[in-house]
């Protein structure tokens, strides 16, 4: 998704270098600035157009895969946060 959004060409090592950022929970006050990702950069130039940036949202996509021995089995969904709860809006096995 980052990719699809920038204005800018990223490389995958930038994709990369931005989960990464994200993912780490000591960055969890940055990530409340729609322009953190020049941070996890540690860049000055704008790779993706503001209106299309937000760090705030109350509906979350969940992507997991269970493996065990040579067997997988996948789960996506959207989630509403509401409060403290999460309210299942779609779930699928894939």
């Amino acid at each position: 998704m980052l990719k699809a959004l920038s204005t800018e060409e990223l490389d995958s090592g930038m994709i990369e270098e931005m989960v990464e950022y994200r993912d780490n929970e000591d960055n969890e006050t940055e990530l409340k600035d729609p322009k953190w990702y020049k941070k996890a950069l540690g860049a000055s130039e704008e790779y993706f157009k503001p209106s299309l940036i937000t760090a705030k949202s109350s509906y979350f996509e969940i992507a997991s895969t269970g493996i065990t021995g040579s067997r997988s089995k996948g789960v996506t969904g959207v989630v509403q946060r509401s409060g403290k709860r999460l309210i299942v809006k779609n779930w699928n096995v894939l």
